[in-house]
């Protein structure tokens, strides 16, 4: 089994029917499996290779893109081993599409798995099992229970492209945000740091995260001239409100212009806070006491405070430098 026969076994997983690989936070179990079954059948010496935390009950945090800007918490993540070469010289290729783009020695695929446990300073654990194990390393499913365990696989891989399901919703958004912010860093890196340094900030990084409602988005742009100093009806105009991703679509397009309004809030709030004393800023000072006041200073919409406090709703994002991102 040499390098390009396990490279088109990759290929294979990635564009089988059955195998999606839109959310990358949950259902590894189903998806291993049916790779196994598929890598046995090609002739492939398959089994199973797990990372997890030394007692069951305990989850790990783990990265979910190169740039480590989206992770999730996983009791146990799982993915096949194939066996290349015989006795000494023999290693572990393991095909996991979940976190790699191509096979990866055993040695790497645990580096990157426990990348961000380890910087929380959590041991985690590295087992190889048989190919029917199912939900964890020592759940070796019987063949008699296998039937069982197939109904629960397809029920598992069915629902992957269920975007009904919070989980998978969730976890597509995390992909495309994961891959946007990727390709960033890979081709634009001047651009990549500044995105990096606005999600330092907890309010930009509160907006390009949280999934955000359509029907209200729409409700809002129609409202409202501006959106964050954009003007709506180009965004409505760009940007297909009846997609159900278009809130990851909405955030790739406006991350610029929503980060350049984000730091004039800021700097405006600090320069009323922390410069000299005069009725204005002290009127500030006393608003900004108010946890819901400092939400609503952040807002999209809230144009008549920004003004009186002497920024320019027109203004406030400004022309993108590098031009909107598409």
């Amino acid at each position: 089994m040499n390098r390009p026969t396990t490279r088109d076994l990759f290929r294979a997983f990635v564009t089988h029917s059955k195998l999606v690989w839109g959310a990358s936070n949950t259902g590894c179990e189903a998806k291993a499996d049916l790779m196994a079954e598929i890598a046995e059948e090609r002739g492939f010496a398959v089994s199973k290779i797990w990372i997890h935390p030394a007692s069951a009950s305990d989850q790990f945090p783990v990265y979910l893109n190169r740039a480590k800007s989206e992770r999730t918490r996983w009791n146990y993540h799982v993915a096949i081993a194939v066996r290349i070469g015989s006795g000494a010289e023999s290693n572990l290729e393991v095909i996991d599409p979940t976190l790699f783009h191509e096979p990866v020695n055993a040695a790497e695929w645990s580096r990157v798995a426990s990348l961000l446990a380890t910087e929380y300073n959590q041991s985690l654990q590295v087992t190889e099992s048989p190919r029917h194990a199912f939900f964890g390393p020592h759940d070796i499913v019987s063949e008699e229970g296998r039937t069982k365990t197939l109904e629960r696989r397809e029920a598992i891989l069915t629902n992957a492209s269920n975007m009904d399901d919070p989980v998978i919703f969730a976890g597509c958004l995390m992909k495309l945000r994961g891959d946007f912010v990727d390709g960033m860093q890979r081709t634009n890196p001047a651009e990549f740091q500044k995105l990096e340094s606005l999600l330092i900030m907890g309010e930009f990084r509160d907006w390009f995260f949280a999934p955000l409602s359509l029907d209200r988005m729409v409700e809002l742009l129609g409202e409202h001239p501006r959106y964050y100093g954009v003007d709506s009806a180009a965004i409505l105009a760009k940007v297909d409100m009846e997609n159900v991703l278009a809130s990851f679509e909405l955030k790739r397009t406006l991350w610029a212009e929503v980060g350049r309004a984000m730091r004039k809030l800021r700097e405006r709030a600090d320069a009323l806070n922390l410069g000299r004393w005069s009725p204005e800023a002290s009127l500030f000072r006393t608003f900004w006491k108010n946890a819901m006041y400092r939400a609503r200073w952040y807002s999209p919409f809230e144009e008549a405070e920004w003004r009186s406090f002497g920024l320019d709703p027109e203004r406030i994002a400004g022309p993108s430098a590098s031009g909107t991102q598409d």
